[in-house]
């Protein structure tokens, strides 16, 4: 008997008013419509609970200027839900993930409208994780004692200056070309980026999320949030910052109203191969 469970969310789920709790301590999961919207939320959200210690995470934010990008970030999400039990064995996860993005990235084509989405995607256990990435959605890695371990780099100008040191975290975040990005499902040329196997160390937190949270809080902070206390009360955080910012966008600083949606994952013991703090 299959041990797998799905939670996941979407604009075609039932309850639009919000995602129940995973019932797991590690794990908390949070999304909003844009500010002054219409109450849509055209990101995505997914949890697999695939074994006792082993999830799948995804996170999807569809093209906000593009024709049925709520579908978009859907349907990659639907994808990958539909391979729950390949998903479970981790001799084939990495072959279904990459499957599943070519499959959402043919579907979302053959529509011709020009619809696209990013999507970032982590399989997780107590011990480690890997990550997938195509766009500007993102990932991090934080220790308990506040230091950014990893992150991962965004198919954009902007990214690819960050990431080489020509631009700082900052600079990037304020940047007249962050809107910018050169890699999504349902673009020509799509681009996946696979991250090595890596280890948790005791009180990591792991953070996927769309732009809405990453274009609207530093780096700095997002760390200072997480990376201590209750993971739901950090992601409560999180949400009320990111919306606050969103209504009250600063002169030369981060504000850009959107839709927001970001998984929390925390290793809940401490793993065997555990890293420094």
């Amino acid at each position: 008997m299959s041990t797998t469970r799905i939670r996941s969310w979407t604009h075609r789920a039932e309850d639009s008013q919000g995602l129940p709790e995973t019932g797991s301590p590690s794990i908390a999961l949070r999304y909003r419509g844009r500010p002054g919207g219409d109450g849509k939320c055209e990101d995505a959200a997914l949890v697999l609970e695939l074994g006792p210690h082993s999830h799948l995470l995804a996170v999807a934010d569809g093209m906000g200027s593009g024709a049925r990008a709520d579908d978009a970030s859907a349907t990659i999400v639907e994808c990958l839900a539909k391979r729950a039990e390949a998903l479970a064995d981790e001799s084939t996860s990495r072959l279904e993930i990459l499957n599943a993005i070519e499959e959402a990235n043919e579907q979302i084509r053959g529509w011709g409208v020009g619809a696209a989405t990013t999507v970032v995607i982590a399989r997780v256990d107590g011990e480690g994780y890997r990550t997938y990435h195509v766009g500007d959605s993102e990932a991090l890695v934080a220790g308990q004692r506040g230091k950014l371990k990893w992150q991962t780099v965004s198919h954009s100008p902007v990214g690819y200056a960050q990431a080489s040191g020509l631009l700082d975290a900052h600079d990037a975040m304020v940047h007249e070309e962050r809107h910018l990005v050169h890699s999504m499902l349902g673009m020509e040329g799509m681009r996946v980026d696979v991250g090595e196997r890596r280890h948790f160390a005791m009180r990591d937190t792991l953070v996927l999320g769309s732009d809405g949270l990453f274009d609207n809080l530093e780096l700095v902070e997002i760390v200072e949030i997480i990376r201590r206390g209750p993971l739901k009360k950090a992601a409560d955080a999180l949400l009320a910052r990111s919306l606050e910012r969103m209504n009250r966008p600063e002169t030369e600083g981060p504000g850009k109203p959107d839709d927001i949606a970001f998984i929390l994952y925390r290793p809940p013991f401490k793993p065997s191969g555990s890293q420094k703090k």
